[in-house]
């Protein structure tokens, strides 16, 4: 019998035997599955999917997208779960698109059975003031192989797509010059067979400055 990989957290046992999703640091994990008699086992996100900042790439591929008025300091640092964003100083901007700002991988190998991993994006507002800076979101050919464009792309092992975001900050649109807001981009991951709406996803907060 063919058992489905699923990501299981020791400490997220019960919630899974009920069949619940529960979101963590950095994966929404769920009993979901698209056959009955699959099982789960404990797995980690790495083998699935990962995130990359400029520190964290193992191929050495640069540049990745910088802090506004700092060229030498990279926008993204962490990888995977501990990804985080600080895009610099972005006042009243009309449109500013920010070019790789990540990078998102599949392993080589996927685990046994799995031939793809499709990765989309959602967004979150920033959660003081409920406004969304980030107006596009937009995958782009890194070095790699594999098809990279729009919001949503399915990586075979190996494959590498950059993430490019546009921002918004004017202040006919509700932003405050000399103002922080922290918007969320979800990397949200999921494979052929998997029911469930996602299967891991990785939490990236977004800092955006307007002084």
């Amino acid at each position: 019998m063919t058992r489905a990989p699923l990501l299981v957290a020791t400490l997220l046992g019960a919630a899974v035997a009920l069949g619940a999703s529960v979101p963590s640091s950095g994966a929404d994990l769920t009993s979901a599955s698209s056959n009955p008699g699959n099982t789960l086992t404990a797995d980690s996100p790495g083998r699935y999917l990962h995130g990359y900042s400029q520190a964290t790439d193992p191929t050495g591929f640069t540049p990745y997208a910088a802090v506004s008025g700092s060229p030498l300091v990279p926008a993204a640092t962490g990888v995977d779960s501990t990804l985080s964003v600080s895009l610099g100083s972005y006042k009243n901007v009309t449109t500013a698109t920010i070019t790789r700002v990540l990078v998102v991988a599949a392993p080589n190998p996927l685990p046994s059975g799995i031939t793809g991993v499709t990765v989309r994006i959602a967004l979150g507002v920033d959660p003081s003031s409920g406004l969304q800076p980030i107006t596009a979101t937009t995958f782009a050919a890194a070095n790699g192989t594999g098809t990279c464009s729009g919001s949503t792309v399915t990586l075979a092992a190996g494959n590498r797509c950059q993430l490019n975001l546009t921002i918004t900050t004017r202040v006919n649109m509700g932003f405050t010059n000399n103002s922080s807001y922290t918007p969320v981009v979800y990397l949200i991951a999921n494979f052929t067979g998997y029911s469930g709406s996602s299967f891991l996803d990785f939490r990236v907060p977004v800092a955006i400055s307007t002084t």
